[in-house]
């Protein structure tokens, strides 16, 4: 028999070793529940970021998309979609930034990323300007090219790297707060095997004396106290049969159960019809009997009928012999944290079905692009071979023109020039010889005169004997001395370093082009003073023919409608093509014009 001294000191430390416990208890829940909360957001956060990673290569693809087909298309619509996708990317790379600010490791892969992002956006910028200036081919050379495919490659790598190195964290975090999870468990196990001993403990001193009576009633008040105050975990005694036989205030929360309508009854009533039917609620009871505790994920039914996930802790409670006496039972509602679990993920797998019918979709638009690219290079063959075709058949034309009006011009010169000035040269003789008809005869002079002139003229146009004989630089300055007489212009004529005769081709090319030239002066420009320098330019030869006339605006006259009215500078630009040679004309309203045409010289 204990002594009542004794039985005091007992007492005293049972109840103090309750109390620690109670409150090892009460600081344990609310360190489980932050624990359960920081890591319910650092899952959140971690998930945010792998979202977000997933939004990059969204952006990404949409950018890339929109970069090939507006250099397949060339419509504008592909670079206005809606919201611009490359402050989109840029905006998912901020966020990252933030959401990663603590971690070193991802910030580098960031710096990664901005550096590779901008030779991305920047040759995207490329293809559209070549897409607007060159054409296809030149926005197609840019996309196929290996820095554009290095560049997506390199975004693809730092964005696995990035997803990756997330979704290893997410990994450690879940297992250490598993860990952490266990470790609590079995430490509350322990603590309500303690607490449970020292109630047992407490009972039995109890039927000793009064005060120990006492001392128990304490004790289990500041359970009760306990058990009402946790509202965020259900924590309630089974016996050994598994009756309900305490409730609590969470208990209450989370089943909807009160305690005059739970307590006595079995509490399989929480498990749907099926587990029940499977024999789940005793299993779990002879589980947590042979190992001490059992603990399981799933789905229970509140007082409603209404379904929550749980996790739940079962321990089995003995006394000092070690008999079972019932089984402690502690449940937490789980129910949001797995929908917001479950949304996550479903957005997660969302964006990867999104990621998938997007990169389909490039890889049709890259073989649509491909076949497009095969049937436009044969086409610019065809039409290359066709141009080469019409440009030799047109020289051949133009040099037939000009044996025709060279032999024209030789038999008006030789033929009826000859015999018209036989004429005046007879009716000249008559006039000397007989007075009486000299007006007569003086007029069919002077018709004849005007004769003879007009067919030398025609004559000289159609091909002047002077380039046949002397060469370009004296038939060009014979020209300009004809045109500026008829014309009234101060002219002047420079030739330097020109050998003495040229090609055919270049001689008859340059003195037509002087002589449209001249015409179109004549009849337009009101100019006074007109200069016509024929020089050496390196391995080329150079005609300028520059005026001081009223000039013109060169770029109305680029359209189709005003090429067919203004023909002349259309025909001087296509026979210096058509010779290999170049054709610019410099001009602006009110201070002249300057043609300048270059051939290049044999070698």
């Amino acid at each position: 028999m204990i002594a009542p001294s004794r039985r005091s000191e007992h007492l005293l430390t049972l109840t103090l070793v309750s109390a620690a416990g109670v409150a090892l208890l009460a600081a344990g829940t609310t360190w489980v529940a932050s624990e359960q909360e920081r890591t319910a957001e650092r899952v959140a956060h971690s998930n945010e970021v792998l979202t977000h990673v997933s939004s990059t290569r969204t952006w990404v693809a949409e950018i890339q998309n929109a970069y090939r087909g507006f250099a397949l298309t060339g419509s504008e619509h592909f670079l206005r979609s809606p919201g611009d996708p490359v402050e989109g990317l840029h905006a998912e790379v901020a966020t990252l930034k933030e959401l990663t600010a603590d971690n070193p490791e991802q910030q580098s892969r960031l710096r990664d990323l901005d550096a590779a992002l901008q030779p991305f956006v920047a040759t995207g910028q490329q293809i559209v300007a070549a897409r607007r200036s060159d054409g296809l081919e030149a926005a197609q050379a840019i996309i196929g090219g290996e820095t554009r495919s290095s560049q997506v490659t390199r975004l693809g790598e730092v964005l696995d790297a990035l997803d990756g190195d997330e979704r290893r964290l997410l990994a450690s975090r879940g297992d250490a707060h598993r860990t952490r999870l266990y470790g609590f468990w079995w430490v509350l196990a322990l603590l309500v095997a303690a607490v449970a001993t020292t109630l047992h403990i407490l009972y039995g001193l109890a039927r000793r004396g009064q005060a120990e009576q006492k001392t128990f009633l304490e004790s289990e008040q500041r359970f009760h106290i306990l058990a009402r105050s946790v509202v965020d975990y259900a924590i309630f005694l089974l016996d050994r049969e598994g009756h309900v036989v305490s409730w609590s205030a969470g208990a209450e929360k989370i089943t909807g159960y009160s305690a005059k309508a739970i307590l006595g009854r079995h509490f399989s009533v929480f498990y749907p019809s099926e587990d029940v039917e499977s024999g789940k609620p005793a299993r779990e009871l002879k589980t947590a009997a042979a190992q001490g505790r059992v603990e399981e994920e799933g789905w229970r039914l509140r007082a409603d009928g209404t379904r929550y996930c749980s996790n739940v802790v079962i321990t089995a409670l003995r006394d000092e012999a070690g008999e079972l006496t019932g089984f402690g039972k502690v449940t937490r509602d789980l129910t949001e944290r797995k929908v917001a679990e479950k949304r996550l993920l479903d957005e997660v797998e969302e964006r990867r079905t999104i990621e998938g019918r997007l990169r389909e979709l490039n890889d049709n638009l890259e073989r649509l692009v491909s076949e497009r690219t095969a049937e436009l290079t044969a086409a610019n063959v065809r039409i290359t071979s066709a141009r080469q075709e019409t440009q030799a058949l047109t020289l051949r034309l133009i040099a037939a023109q000009e044996d025709e009006r060279r032999r024209l011009s030789r038999e008006l010169h030789d033929g009826i020039g000859g015999a018209l000035t036989l004429i005046r040269l007879q009716l000249a003789s008559a006039l000397r010889s007989d007075v009486k008809r000299a007006e007569r005869i003086e007029e069919c002079v002077r018709t004849l005169d005007g004769a003879v002139k007009q067919l030398r003229s025609v004559a000289r146009n159609l091909r002047p004997a002077v380039l046949d004989d002397l060469g370009l630089a004296d038939a060009l300055q014979a020209l300009l001395e004809q045109q500026a007489e008829a014309a009234g212009w101060t002219s002047e004529f420079k030739c330097d370093g020109i050998p003495s005769r040229l090609s055919t081709d270049v001689e008859t090319m340059c003195y037509r082009i002087c002589q449209e030239a001249l015409s179109n002066a004549a009849r337009h420009a009101r100019a006074r003073n007109i200069d016509v320098a024929l020089q050496r330019d390196g391995g080329q030869v150079e005609l300028v023919i520059a005026d001081d006339g009223n000039g013109f605006d060169y770029a109305s006259l680029q359209t189709p409608a005003a090429k067919q009215k203004h023909f002349g500078l259309v025909s001087m630009k296509e026979r210096a093509t058509l010779a290999g040679g170049t054709f610019d004309v410099r001009t602006v309203p009110g201070r002249g014009t300057r043609i300048r045409v270059c051939f290049p010289l044999p070698a």
